[in-house]
């Protein structure tokens, strides 16, 4: 009798049911790090657009507040030291100048001679800057990159941010400040 109560009584799992279960837990392991491999690199991805256009949109907004106050735009490259787009003059003496190196415009204002602030926006891939003067008051500058192709990893943030183009105009009104 004591033999029988042994067989029909089991104290543990098979090999075969441990097998399938760990069989399945590496299945749904293996999809869920795919998604998981996916979702990062789209939040990679929207990272690098939140980027350019935090910074795009910073750039519009402090460069109107100066066109603004200023009371004459030079855009004239003759005029201008090397790499300066745009140099806003104020009636106090102030100047504000606005240069492109690259990938990063340099902001930086001027006290007569004296730097008084400097700023700088990053983008990611080399700035294309124009400067047209619709109206003795009225001032346009475009700022463009074309987006590269992407060498050859898809998944590299520094490829992505490189792949995105930029396209910015601002229109500025001089003097509104002091209407």
């Amino acid at each position: 009798m004591n033999s029988l109560n042994r067989s029909t009584s089991r104290c543990g799992v098979s090999l075969i049911e441990l097998i399938v279960v760990m069989s399945a837990a590496s299945v749904i392991l293996s999809l869920s790090a795919g998604l998981i491999h996916r979702v990062m690199h789209a939040e990679t991805a929207a990272r690098s657009l939140v980027n350019i256009e935090r910074t795009s949109l910073r750039l519009a907004t402090i460069l109107r507040r100066d066109a603004n106050a200023a009371t004459t735009a030079i855009t004239d490259t003759a005029q201008l030291a090397d790499g300066v787009f745009l140099r806003l003059e104020s009636s106090a003496g102030s100047s504000i100048e606005y240069r492109r190196e690259g990938q990063i415009i340099h902001r930086s204002g001027f006290d007569r001679d004296r730097i008084v602030s400097r700023e700088q926006f990053a983008f990611a891939a080399e700035l294309e800057v124009q400067v047209t003067t619709e109206t003795s008051q009225l001032i346009l500058v475009t700022i463009t990159s074309r987006g590269r192709a992407m060498d050859s990893d898809p998944d590299d943030p520094v490829q992505q941010a490189k792949s995105l183009a930029v396209d910015l105009q601002v229109v500025a009104a001089l003097q509104r400040d002091g209407q």
